[in-house]
């Protein structure tokens, strides 16, 4: 009887979806919704405390797949999984082991007749038994209907040899006319795991950072990590940023690494610290499918084009000295290899080349002699020239000068303000002669111009530094400007500076999605490293594969505290593969500590200077000259035979005192502290670093 009822309650449910689904409207709609607000179920029914955990013996559940030395089981109570990883003898359940209310397999934020609803696979789905599983080759599709809100959501679950996957395919997702889903949260609890020492989560904010699992915490609050950063068009509270749709759990000599292959440009990761014993730590995925913005009066900003293409998470388990976060890293590199979205061999045309990257100031907003703000020249093609002669006679061998306001902003021809264009010539000469490279700073995203912007969910231009982001299809027309005025330049690259750390969709009529221009950013700098050298601004990961450099990577994240830390994990899966550089030294609070994080982080050395002294005191070349002359000669004896070696260790030994392992099993010590440190017979000098071969 209950398996009739329950067949009935979804069929009834598919043919109430199919008949209230209707076409979207062109993208850019957008519509006001002005209503409360409830966070809570639509079907308010009494459900039994059991749906929501499976702490069942794996012999107790069915086995669904064998692959490799994996297996998966399933529940068909609770539909919960267990993935057993037969080498570490390790249990991962998408479900905890004892009951905590609201538990889910998958949670949906949905907008039904201006009210805000979570809805829980447990509870609005599985306690219903409006819930089907059934499988196939290694497959699994365990489909969840809820009657209330006319929604139908197909899960497929697929065990491979070294990966199990869990896919969506947004078109197939039924929905009600008048339901618009605004979020959907993954797994929510898979890997939950209560106080353990020495477990943590991983998550790519910033550098990347660890939340200890070890102990529980009254009150910490949540950590939530934006991939790629928010969403421009839709405004909405800043969040940590992170560059890599990747995140992982570490307990015991086990871990997992989760990627995200498809649907990572609507993804925000959030991680939970247990508040009390009953609680459990975790980590997962929301997806926002449909964008929505809310201002201070109650409207809600609704896009009528909800997401459509595949969400997909891949899942990667690790065991033994795998098991931490720069195992994890070394696993996310393979897989970004296999998706052909990092390249597998480092850009570097020679393992003895080790560059010094300067970003050179041409011109800035001064005040003049009568205290008005003009933009006035501070680094000339001359006062250039003599800097690179000066550089090359204190011995740094190889320069890549990256000037700021060579190309003007709109027409992207030659600024004439630095000087005229045979004084530029001279200085293109000098560094083609010297083995130097000048790189033209631009963005092929930024437009001067309000009519060809690209709008906001609300239909404002969106501003953006200087200008306002551009639309449609001028990313392209963009591109095709730069690339033509710079065939007449002696230019040797293109820094973008915007394109790997800005994403945002367009509300316009000719409007893209944040997946659209994410593709279309690859897509530009795919053309532009064609034909010339490519640097880029960030490192959010749709970018990195045409990049000959990265700059501007961060070297830490957001909040940390005593339970929250910073760590290379970005710059672990980038190494070999890429150089990088982390802000300008000479722009940090201290550019010693600083230079001294390159060190740790296997970055390149870069500074921000300007040729001409005007009181400014930081960006004057002349101020932190002789101390970059001696990092860069002590950093290219370090690193230049590193280059396409893999960061593969990384740990704090003491407070202020770290280790980074290369994978020729070269050691770089790095002390910031005061004091002498002497660590396994090696003797650090104080605000210094070592190298052991």
């Amino acid at each position: 009887m209950l398996k009739r009822r329950s067949f009935f309650l979804l069929a009834l449910s598919v043919m109430l979806c199919v008949s209230l689904c209707a076409c979207m409207p062109p993208f850019g709609a957008s519509r006001h919704i002005r209503e409360g607000r409830e966070k809570t179920g639509i079907i308010q029914a009494t459900v039994d405390k059991e749906v929501y955990f499976c702490g069942k013996k794996l012999s107790e559940m069915e086995l669904i797949a064998s692959c490799g030395m994996m297996r998966l089981y399933l529940d068909r109570n609770t539909f919960g999984l267990a993935l057993q990883d037969r080498i570490t003898a390790a249990t991962w359940r998408s479900l905890p082991e004892s009951a905590v209310s609201g538990a889910a397999a998958a949670e949906l934020t949905v907008l039904i007749d201006g009210r805000e609803y979570i809805l829980n696979s447990q509870r609005d789905s599985v306690a219903l038994g409006a819930v089907r599983a059934e499988t196939g080759e290694n497959t699994l599709t365990v489909t969840y209907s809820f009657p209330g809100a006319g929604i139908v959501l197909p899960l497929v679950y697929t065990l491979g040899d070294s990966l199990f996957t869990v896919e969506i395919d947004c078109e197939n997702i039924i929905c009600g006319k008048d339901t618009v889903i605004k979020s959907l949260s993954l797994l929510p609890f898979f890997g939950a795991c209560k106080s353990e020492e020495g477990a943590y989560a991983l998550l790519p904010d910033g550098s990347g950072a660890l939340l200890s699992f070890g102990e529980t915490a009254r009150d910490y609050g949540d950590k939530s990590v934006r991939i790629y950063g928010r969403d421009l068009a839709c405004y909405g509270e800043e969040t940590a940023t992170g560059a890599l749709a990747a995140f992982g759990v570490m307990r015991g000599k086990a871990a997992f690494l989760a990627l995200a292959d498809e649907g990572e440009e609507i993804m925000t990761l959030t991680a939970h610290k247990a508040e009390s014993p009953g609680d459990y730590h975790r980590v997962w995925p929301s997806f926002s499918l449909t964008p929505t913005y809310e201002d201070g009066s109650g409207a809600v900003f609704a896009g009528k084009n909800p997401y459509t293409g595949k969400i997909r998470l891949s899942y990667r388990f690790l065991g033994g000295e795998s098991a931490g976060y720069i195992g994890m890293a070394s696993a996310c590199r393979e897989m970004l290899i296999g998706k052909g979205v990092l390249g597998a061999e480092n850009t570097v045309e020679s393992e003895k080349a080790y560059p010094f990257n300067i970003r050179l100031v041409t011109s800035a907003i001064l005040p003049d002699e009568k205290g008005r703000l003009r933009r006035r020249t501070v680094s000339s093609y001359s006062q250039s020239l003599e800097l690179l002669k000066y550089l090359r006679a204190k011995d740094f061998s190889e320069i890549n000068l990256i000037m700021e306001g060579l190309l003007e902003n709109e027409s992207m021809g030659l600024s004439t303000l630095p000087g005229k264009k045979r004084e530029f010539e001279s200085l293109a000469d000098y560094a083609a002669q010297s083995g130097c490279r000048i790189f033209a700073q631009s963005s092929f995203l930024l437009t001067e111009s309000k009519i060809s912007a690209a709008k906001a969910i609300d239909g404002k231009p969106i501003a953006f530094a200087e200008g306002y982001l551009t639309a449609g299809s001028n990313p392209e027309k963009n591109m095709k400007k730069l690339l033509s005025v710079c065939a007449d330049q002696a230019i040797d690259g293109l820094f973008f500076v915007n394109e790997g750390k800005v994403l945002y969709s367009d509300f316009s009529a000719s409007g893209m999605s944040a997946a659209e221009t994410a593709e279309k950013i690859s897509r530009q700098c795919s053309a532009a490293s064609a034909l010339k050298k490519t640097a880029i601004g960030g490192a959010n990961i749709y970018s990195v594969k045409y990049a000959d450099m990265l700059l501007d990577l961060p070297d830490g994240c957001s909040g940390e505290d005593d339970y929250y830390t910073a760590v290379p994990f970005l710059q672990a899966v980038l190494h070999g593969t890429v150089q990088y550089s982390l802000s300008p030294a000479n722009e940090s609070d201290s550019s010693v500590d600083a230079m001294l994080k390159a060190i740790e982080y296997g970055a390149v050395p870069y500074y921000r200077w300007q040729c001409a002294d005007t009181g400014e005191g930081v960006n004057y070349y002349m101020n932190s000259v002789s101390e970059a002359q001696a990092f860069y000669g002590k950093m290219r004896a370090m690193f230049a035979d590193l280059t396409a070696a893999k960061i593969t260790g990384h740990e704090k030994i003491r407070e202020g005192v770290y280790l980074t392992v290369y994978s020729n099993s070269t050691k770089i010590y790095v002390n910031y502290t005061s004091g002498s440190v002497t660590v396994s017979g090696v003797t650090v000098d104080p605000k210094s670093a070592i190298r052991v071969n």
